[in-house]
């Protein structure tokens, strides 16, 4: 954040450029050191919601059954 003010207050492109790139490149490591726990969540989140849309519909089928 400092670095970024400091950046604007001496009109500095360059120093701004460098430390978004700085960042991003943090940002990406993180990303492909992460991407497997990324993965693991999303699949369990679809388990997850078939599991809970097949519940819906099972209960939507016994209360048409038993109207």
């Amino acid at each position: 954040m400092y670095v970024t003010y400091r950046a604007i207050k001496n009109n500095s492109a360059t120093e701004l450029a460098l430390h978004v790139a700085d960042h991003t490149a943090r940002d990406l490591e993180f990303l492909e050191k992460y991407q497997h726990v990324y993965l693991e969540a999303l699949q369990d989140f679809r388990f997850l919601a078939s599991v809970w849309l097949m519940a819906v519909l099972f209960r939507m089928l016994i209360l048409l059954k038993y109207r």
